[in-house]
C-alpha cells in the first residue's frame, strides 16, 4: 500500500478538533507535535497521571497519514464535520511564521519533502496543487471550526522496509564501559562483558531514556548479589533483569510488578530471552514480604502516592531507588519519603534525577500503620 503525509499548523485550541476530523476523514493516524522542535524555540511539555488537562504548544504541527489513493470518505461532502463544534474562541489568531522542519522531530511520520510550510503566494500554490476533493474537505472542516483554511502540504511516502528502518533506530546502548543493552539484531560490542538482549516493544524500558539509564548505572555500581529485589512498575522488566544479571534476587527473590498486563508479558519474554530467573506478577499477586532493594522508575505523581506502599515493601536497612523525577521535583519527592528513608539525589542526567535512600527503623511507621 502507498501512503502520503498531510502537514499543517494550527492554533492549540483547534488541534484536537482537527485531529478528530482528520481521523473521521480516513486518516490512518494523526500526530501532534511542536513545530519548533530541534530549535531554540522548542517548548518541552511534560505530562503524567494526576496533572490537570492536556498541555499543548501555542501553535501545533499536525501530521496525518493517509492511504493512497485517498479513501472514498474524502469525497463525502460532510466527511470529517459531523461531530465538530467551533472552539470557544470564535476567532482564531493568525498562524505565526512557520519554521523549517528540523531533523529528529517527534512526529511518527516521516517529514514531508520540501521542509517547512510555505507562506504567501508559495503557500497558496501549495494548497492549489493538491487534489480538489481533499482541499474541499479541509475547507469544510475549517468552516465548521470557524477558522481559516490553513496552508498545508502533502507529500508521498516512499515504500520502505519499515522493519529494517525501525531496527536501524535502535542500536547497542552503553550503560557503562562493560555493561550494554543490545537488540537481538545487533552484534554486541567486544567490550560488553555484561549485556542484556532487549528489543523495543510495547512496554517502557529500552535503556535509552535517562530515567532508565540512571537506574541501570546505579545497579551496576551498587547492587549486591545477596539482595532480594522488587521492581515496582517494571515496564519491560529491564531493571529487574539487570539486577539479576549481577546476581541479585537469586533463589526466587526477584519480583517485578506492573498494572499493565502487556508489560508483564513483555517482561516474562525478556527474562526468557536472557535466561534469567525472575517473577513478574500483578500487584495483588506479590508475596507478603519485604525486600532488600526496591526500585521504582515511574513518574513524580505516582511516586508521591506510592510512598507508604514502597516504604512497607522495603526491609529495615534496605535500599530504595526512585527515578522518573525531574530535577525541580527532587526536593518535594525526598520530603515525601523522609518519614521512612534517609534519601537524597544520587545523579542527574538530561534534567532527570535518581533518588537513593536507605530504610530507617521506626520513623513514621506508627503513623502510617506499616509493618516493616
Amino acid at each position: 500500500m502507498s501512503y502520503c503525509a498531510l502537514r499543517f499548523e494550527t492554533d492549540a485550541a483547534q488541534a484536537e478538533a482537527w485531529s478528530d476530523a482528520l481521523l473521521d476523514l480516513g486518516a490512518l493516524s494523526v500526530d501532534l507535535s511542536d513545530p519548533h522542535i530541534g530549535t531554540d524555540k522548542e517548548t518541552p511539555q511534560y505530562g503524567e497521571p494526576g496533572m490537570p488537562g492536556e498541555v499543548l504548544w501555542p501553535t501545533v504541527r499536525i501530521d496525518a497519514l493517509f492511504p493512497q489513493p485517498f479513501p472514498d470518505s474524502i469525497n463525502d461532502g460532510n466527511a470529517g464535520t459531523e461531530t465538530l463544534t467551533p472552539p470557544r474562541n470564535d476567532s482564531a489568531p493568525p498562524l505565526p511564521p512557520s519554521q523549517p522542519s528540523p531533523k529528529g522531530g517527534r512526529s511518527r511520520l516521516p517529514s514531508p519533502s520540501g521542509g517547512g510550510l510555505g507562506r504567501g503566494q508559495e503557500g497558496a500554490r501549495l494548497n492549489q496543487n493538491h487534489p480538489k476533493a481533499l482541499t474541499a474537505a479541509l475547507t469544510k472542516i475549517a468552516a465548521a471550526l470557524s477558522c481559516p483554511l490553513p496552508l498545508f502540504e502533502i507529500a508521498p511516502i516512499a515504500e520502505r522496509d519499515w522493519v529494517r528502518e525501525t531496527q536501524s533506530q535502535f542500536g547497542p546502548i552503553a550503560v557503562t564501559d562493560d555493561f550494554w543493552i543490545v537488540p537481538t539484531w545487533s552484534t554486541p560490542p567486544t567490550q560488553a562483558s555484561h549485556l542484556l538482549r532487549l528489543d523495543p516493544g510495547l512496554a517502557f524500558g529500552t535503556g535509552s531514556h535517562p530515567t532508565t539509564l540512571l537506574c541501570l548505572r546505579w545497579l551496576r555500581e551498587h547492587v549486591r548479589p545477596a539482595d532480594s529485589v522488587l521492581d515496582y512498575g517494571c515496564g519491560s522488566g529491564i531493571l529487574l533483569l539487570a539486577a539479576r544479571l549481577f546476581d541479585a534476587g537469586a533463589n526466587g527473590a526477584a519480583f517485578g510488578t506492573d498494572i499493565d498486563p502487556q508489560a508483564l508479558i513483555a517482561s516474562r519474554e525478556n527474562a526468557a530471552a536472557n535466561r534469567l530467573d525472575a517473577r513478574f506478577v500483578a500487584p495483588e499477586q506479590l508475596p507478603e514480604r519485604t525486600f532488600d532493594l526496591v526500585i521504582a522508575n515511574i513518574l513524580a505523581n505516582p511516586l508521591r502516592a506510592l510512598a507508604p506502599l514502597l516504604a512497607g515493601r522495603a526491609a529495615i536497612g534496605g535500599r530504595l531507588i526512585l527515578s522518573g523525577v525531574l530535577e525541580e521535583q527532587q526536593e518535594e519527592l525526598c520530603a515525601c519519603y523522609e518519614p521512612w528513608f534517609e534519601i537524597a539525589p544520587w545523579q542527574t542526567l538530561d534534567g532527570w534525577v535518581l533518588l537513593a535512600g536507605i530504610r530507617v527503623s521506626g520513623i513514621g511507621d506508627q503513623a502510617s500503620g506499616i509493618k516493616a
